[in-house]
């Protein structure tokens, strides 16, 4: 795949000059030209409002700012929710990954890099951001010729539920349920897997839960809860960015 890697346009956003002329080399020696740099969030955001990019190397420290590589993250998956981002870190911890996780990074690498290393990361997030892409473009296709509808096993039969009318799906027990007003329907499929078919429309607020935006009747982030079709859910802390930026929020 790296021979065909000439028409890939990448950004890198990193606040050390010295380490974006080091991946801007490796970059070019894999046959990429289209290159992108910032070295801080303001510089990062003028770049994704005005440019296209395939991919995003992404430094989670970004110096002295209010601002880091996970806050610029965010912003980026408001308007590019499938693009991949390659964390690039030189200190990498459980609560770092805890607070990257919700923007669905691809992968992280440490700052310790390869060429070798570097083209993997790549190969493979180009790899499944359009096996993704496919995934997306097959579902909604099916999604509209069945009426936007799913189909839960009931007994020996399937009985069909508008999307819009499911207020959230939930985990328990190695078992995914879909509530819909005071009814639960299991399944077998993942939060995980829903969640990528699902969004924008539902949001991962918990590791346990995935709510309708459109049905959510108040969010209080200060108390990390949501009220949605008569129940109260908790917010998990990491996930509260990821959800901020998914709903129409007027201050």
């Amino acid at each position: 795949m790296a021979s065909n890697l000439n028409s890939v346009r990448a950004l890198v956003v990193d606040d050390n000059p010295s380490f974006i002329d080091l991946i801007q080399l490796f970059l070019e020696e894999l046959e990429i030209k289209k290159i992108f740099a910032a070295s801080t969030y303001q510089e990062a955001v003028q770049i994704l409002e005005n440019q296209k990019f395939d991919f995003i190397l992404l430094d989670i420290n970004l110096g002295k700012g209010a601002y880091t590589g996970i806050d610029f993250a965010y912003e980026v998956r408001k308007h590019l929710p499938d693009i991949p981002i390659i964390f690039l870190t030189s200190y990498f911890n459980e609560e770092t990954y805890e607070k990257a996780r919700p923007t669905r990074p691809s992968t992280f690498l440490n700052k310790e890099l390869s060429k070798l290393k570097l083209l993997q990361a790549i190969e493979l997030a180009l790899i499944h951001a359009n096996n993704r892409n496919s995934l997306a473009n097959t579902t909604t296709n099916q999604f509209n010729t069945m009426g936007s509808r799913f189909f839960f096993k009931i007994g020996d039969s399937f009985k069909g539920i508008d999307i819009k009318d499911i207020a959230y799906f939930y985990a328990d027990n190695k078992m995914t349920y879909a509530q819909v007003s005071d009814r639960s329907y299991p399944t077998e499929v993942m939060l995980k897997v829903l969640e990528q078919r699902l969004y924008p429309d539902f949001a991962r607020i918990h590791k346990g839960y995935l709510v309708n935006t459109n049905l959510i009747e108040q969010i209080n982030f200060r108390e990390y809860v949501v009220n949605i079709s008569g129940n109260t859910l908790p917010i998990g802390h990491h996930y509260k960015k990821a959800l901020a930026s998914q709903l129409n929020i007027l201050r």
